[in-house]
């Protein structure tokens, strides 16, 4: 399937000449028989907090735990810190993480989930995310 994205803001598309060039290449570039064009918004993406979120949710209802455990297991497990967890506020562990660390933070949490729990955390582009998200967000 060929996408073209183009972006509407206080009611004018931007660059309109790409976004009709786009179209034009579509059309020619199309094989004969019947095309469907539809019209929607991209999904938008999850922050990595709330990814990490949903995916201690769903650990949480496997193993029958609790959620915070499950955020210092692997704060300690992968960060080396111990993070608390007291009168709603956390102390420690990924408050201070930049998005590269964030990222490789929660790529070993999800090869543990498999490993250890044999639960497979998807991520947004996985084909099972959008029913992932609808039950743990």
């Amino acid at each position: 399937m060929k996408t073209i994205r183009y972006k509407k803001l206080n009611g004018r598309i931007q660059f309109p000449d790409e976004l009709e060039k786009g179209f034009k290449f579509l059309l020619e570039d199309s094989k004969d028989g019947e095309h469907l064009i539809s019209f929607g918004k991209p999904k938008r993406s999850i922050d990595q907090n709330s990814l990490m979120f949903m995916w201690f949710r769903c650990l949480s209802e496997d193993t029958k735990s609790e959620v915070m455990d499950f955020y210092q297991y692997y704060c300690e497990k992968f960060l080396g810190e111990r993070c608390t967890y007291k009168d709603g506020k956390f102390s420690g562990g990924t408050s201070t993480l930049p998005t590269d660390k964030f990222t490789t933070f929660l790529n070993k949490i999800q090869a543990d989930a498999a490993s250890e729990f044999r639960v497979i955390l998807p991520i947004p582009e996985d084909i099972y995310w959008e029913e992932f998200y609808n039950q743990f967000k």
